[in-house]
C-alpha cells in the first residue's frame, strides 16, 4: 500500500472556481471593433480641418463628407473657421514631441517655423550683433521667453 500524497478525490472538485482563464482585453479598439462616437466625430473633424487647410470650399467639404452645407457650418463651425491653424498646430505638437526625443531634424524644423513667424527687426535700424541667421533668432526667441528685443 502506497502511504502518503494526495488522497483521491480530496479537496476542491474540479470546476471553474478552480481554473484560472486569463483573457487579454485590448487597450485601444481593434480593426474589428467599432469605434466609439468621440472617437468617429473626432475623425470627423480632423477631417474638416485637414480639408480646409487645403483649400476645399464648404459646398466641396459637405459633398465629400455627406451633410448640406447648413449642417457642415453647424457641426464644424471651429475647423472651417480655423482648419489650417488646427492642422498647423497638431504638425507643431509632433515636432515639438520628436524635438524632445532628440531628433535634431525635428527641432530645426521647428525653430525654423517659430523664426518665420517671429516678427522682423526693421529694416532702417542696424542689426545689434543678431546672428542673423532664421534658426539663430528662433533659438534667441526661445530663449527669451518667446518675447521680441525691443519688449525686454
Amino acid at each position: 500500500m502506497p502511504r502518503g500524497g494526495k488522497r483521491p478525490r480530496s479537496g476542491r472538485p474540479p470546476g471553474s472556481k478552480t481554473r484560472l482563464i486569463l483573457a487579454l482585453t485590448p487597450s485601444e479598439p481593434t480593426d474589428d471593433a467599432k469605434p466609439s462616437p468621440r472617437m468617429r466625430m473626432a475623425t470627423m473633424r480632423r477631417q474638416v480641418a485637414l480639408a480646409v487647410a487645403a483649400g476645399f470650399s464648404k459646398e466641396k467639404i459637405a459633398v465629400l463628407m455627406g451633410f448640406d452645407v447648413g449642417k457642415l457650418e453647424a457641426v464644424f463651425p471651429r475647423e472651417l473657421a480655423h482648419g489650417a491653424e488646427i492642422v498647423l498646430l497638431d504638425r507643431m505638437l509632433d515636432l515639438d514631441m520628436a524635438a524632445g526625443e532628440g531628433k535634431v531634424a525635428a527641432a530645426k524644423a521647428m525653430l525654423e517655423k517659430i523664426a518665420d513667424s517671429a516678427p522682423q527687426p526693421a529694416k532702417h535700424a542696424p542689426e545689434q550683433n543678431s546672428g542673423g541667421t532664421k534658426l539663430q533668432r528662433a533659438a534667441l526667441l526661445l530663449l527669451q521667453g518667446g518675447q521680441s528685443k525691443k519688449e525686454t
